[in-house]
């Protein structure tokens, strides 16, 4: 997978999970964060190489911490028995990882899992680090910092939006197109309180780039939906991509890490 989506996946994977990680209070979980640029390192060893039995072994590692880190989600779950906004988050971010890490596999070993072909297994070890496991977490800890109904809503319909969109690759591009209004709004809503609260120049520079990123998003799945013209998916990765990866996911987890809130 090399380019620039592998280089995105290796950034989301070495700099910007971790910076996540250490955001979450799962149990377990800070046990590996050390462990986790070495990890992913070796998985961006593994992107460099011919799909086959070699690259599988070297992102294999890090894909079983993805669903180790999920194990301990569901653990959580299972121990609190509750679903509160701060349970959700956290869950989500787990789950995407697992889903990126998932992906990760299939493309390496050069399977079609799940009827995906192999560049979309691809984009999806990027996007969701960031389209889901960063922005998640961005809008979780804003909702954290200042709590309120728009935070909260703008906390549940990221995830509510990237789990609809997630369906629409296998019910149609109109429920997709569903998905990134509902992702949208909520990244919109932390947007708006993120400029309000000014916390961090790293957090505003993320919610300036909230609207430049989602607009491509919402252009993309309108013309999948409606059939007019749009960005190609190469086009996409360099434009929405880009945006997305290192103005929302990367500038809006060192933000709050600068910041310090309490753990989610």
């Amino acid at each position: 997978m090399p380019g620039l989506v592998g280089a995105l996946s290796v950034l989301g994977m070495a700099v910007v999970a971790p910076l996540g990680l250490r955001r979450l209070a799962t149990p377990g979980v800070a046990r590996l964060v050390p462990f986790w640029p070495f990890l992913a390192l070796v998985a961006g060893w593994g992107l460099l190489l011919e799909r086959g039995a070699v690259a599988v072994a070297l992102v294999l590692p890090y894909a079983v911490a993805c669903a180790a880190v999920a194990a301990l989600a569901a653990l959580r779950f299972l121990r609190d028995r509750r679903l509160g906004t701060r349970d959700m988050v956290a869950g989500f971010a787990c789950a995407a990882l697992f889903v990126a890490a998932t992906s990760l596999v299939a493309e390496r070993a050069g399977i079609e899992l799940l009827g995906f072909t192999l560049a979309i297994h691809g984009l999806t070890v990027a996007h969701f680090h960031y389209a889901a496991f960063a922005a998640v977490l961005v809008a979780g800890l804003t909702w954290q910092a200042a709590p309120s109904r728009l935070t909260t809503a703008g906390a549940w319909a990221v995830p509510v939006g990237t789990a609809i969109t997630f369906a629409g690759f296998f019910t149609g591009n109109a429920v997709e197109l569903v998905g990134a209004t509902v992702l949208t709004g909520g990244l919109l809503l932390t947007s708006y309180a993120l400029l309000r609260l000014r916390p961090h120049a790293f957090l505003v520079v993320a919610a300036l780039a909230i609207p430049l990123t989602m607009a491509l998003a919402l252009w993309w799945a309108a013309g999948e939906a409606f059939g007019y013209g749009h960005p190609t998916l190469r086009q996409m990765a360099a434009t929405h991509g880009v945006a997305n990866a290192l103005g929302v996911g990367l500038c809006g987890l060192l933000g709050w890490r600068s910041v310090t809130p309490p753990s989610l």
